[in-house]
């Protein structure tokens, strides 16, 4: 994930703290019930995990299978280039109980038409997810960051599209949404819907880690820095929220990056780990060959 990154130079030298919670989360609080904790990567298919936490010899096309088994959920990228329905069944068929995809809302919709025009393919995409069943976990919508507050009405209009359970997750990167009074308006609007507002972990937009819940689902999507040390602090840090948050009944879903994405199974292994000496389950993480 490219979207502001920085040159490992740089980040010692920047406050990379989490910002305060903004008011209003406990609003999504659920008393009676602890929340569940999803941790994984962007893709599967990664050449370079072979003799890592594949078997050597691994082939391309188990690597699904082997993912599944040292990962709870996929931030499902593939589907921003490619959503046909073929790709997913056989792909659900992979899926385990506890295993969750998190299918991207293609280009065509966010990025070329920019959610204008889109029912029918939006209505597609939502039964292509509909194939995962109990495996989908939460769609997410990522906009393109000249995609501003002057299009909230567009917006609207596309949520308004889907059933009233059908949740997703919003990703926004144009600095106006950022802004007081069009932030307020934004997170109003994912509430009414029930939908989340996705927090980045990136270096140089400060502004995205709102640290606002607009739902009882918490998606983050953390961008990490070939294992600059401020890759370590953050994740610390992201560890006493989340066990706040999953306490008090919000679940999690949790995917890192790396620019180098050998790096990625490493990351997440630091960060289950983390939360599991706090006293949070992970269903699984990664198991290392060597």
């Amino acid at each position: 994930m490219k979207f502001g990154t920085s040159s490992t130079d740089e980040l010692s030298n920047l406050n990379l703290s989490l910002p305060k919670e903004k008011p209003g989360n406990e609003h999504f609080f659920i008393s009676d019930r602890k929340g569940r904790f999803f941790i994984g990567c962007a893709k599967w298919g990664r050449d370079e995990w072979v003799g890592e936490i594949y078997p050597e010899g691994t082939k391309e096309k188990e690597f699904l299978k082997n993912y599944i088994g040292h990962f709870n959920a996929i931030e499902l990228n593939s589907t921003f280039y490619n959503a046909k329905k073929a790709n997913v069944l056989k792909w659900a068929g992979e899926g385990d109980d506890d295993f969750k995809f998190c299918p991207k809302f293609p280009r065509l919709i966010s990025h070329i038409k920019r959610l204008k025009g889109i029912e029918d393919f939006a209505a597609y995409f939502a039964d292509t997810c509909m194939i995962f069943g109990d495996n989908l976990g939460m769609p997410f919508l990522q906009l393109p960051e000249n995609f501003g507050p002057a299009n909230q009405e567009r917006l609207e209009t596309f949520f308004r599209f889907f059933p009233k359970d059908f949740r997703l997750a919003l990703e926004l990167r144009h600095k106006d949404w950022f802004n007081d009074q069009e932030f307020e308006e934004v997170c109003a609007l994912l509430e009414k819907f029930g939908h989340s507002f996705i927090i980045t972990d990136t270096a140089m937009r400060r502004d995205v880690i709102h640290m606002k819940l607009t739902s009882p689902v918490a998606f983050i999507r953390f961008n990490g820095y070939l294992e600059h040390q401020t890759d370590f602090t953050r994740m610390d840090e992201w560890a006493d929220t989340l066990v706040n948050w999953i306490d008090n009944g919000i679940d999690v879903y949790f995917f890192a990056h790396q620019p180098d994405e050998a790096l990625t199974p490493k990351t997440i292994s630091y960060m289950a780990k983390k939360m599991e000496e706090k006293g949070i389950p992970v269903s699984k993480r990664p198991r290392f060959i060597n």
